[in-house]
């Protein structure tokens, strides 16, 4: 706060420079006038197709619960039976396949905490019944980098090296190099011992 002096001397300097208090002025508003659309009108059927796709879900839920004869509930549990997991993984298997459902949908589906068990389901279903590995869709595949990526880590260079020269991160370039290990049935790009997956 100013003092009484500190105050005459500003308003004195003010008054020297011209600058004297402003009158108030009225601004003038415009109206905008925005026109809202009017509802529109969404047919039965459309509306519906997310319910319809819901049900096509929930169905194979329900059929890979029959087919097992194990409750829902308890497949959606935190049970670790071994009859419940194989009931889990083969649910994962099919939304992930059937459905082109993400893994994080599929893992809220199935009430795991994280998408990497629906990872971990979908390759232990699909190497127990010999069926080809699922390719993760999150990842697309770019065939001749995805090769020349793999080829580079199987002549000794690390993710990380690898990575920096295509502008991937190491987790990326670790998951494109594996995957297309396994789709062309490859050794694992940083195997020593030539074995395959």
């Amino acid at each position: 706060m100013l003092s009484t002096v500190e105050t005459h001397e500003y308003l004195a300097r003010r008054e020297r420079l011209g600058v004297f208090q402003a009158k108030p002025v009225a601004i003038k508003r415009r109206e905008l006038k925005i026109d809202h659309p009017e509802p529109g009108y969404v047919p039965i059927a459309e509306s519906l197709s997310d319910s319809i796709d819901a049900e096509k879900w929930k169905g194979v839920m329900r059929e890979v619960s029959n087919k097992h004869g194990i409750p829902l509930e308890t497949i959606k549990s935190k049970s670790r039976s071994r009859k419940t997991t194989m009931a889990r993984h083969e649910i994962c298997y099919r939304l992930i396949t059937e459905f082109k459902m993400s893994y994080p949908a599929a893992a809220r589906k199935l009430g795991y905490d994280n998408h990497t068990s629906v990872l971990h389901a979908v390759d232990k279903f699909a190497s127990r019944h010999g069926l080809p590995p699922v390719i993760r869709a999150h990842i697309v595949v770019h065939e001749g980098r995805d090769k020349e990526m793999y080829m580079m880590c199987r002549g000794g260079a690390t993710y990380k090296e690898v990575g920096e020269a295509f502008g991937l991160s190491v987790p990326h370039t670790n998951n494109v190099c594996i995957e297309y290990a396994r789709a062309n049935g490859l050794p694992h790009p940083q195997a020593n011992n030539g074995g395959s997956f």
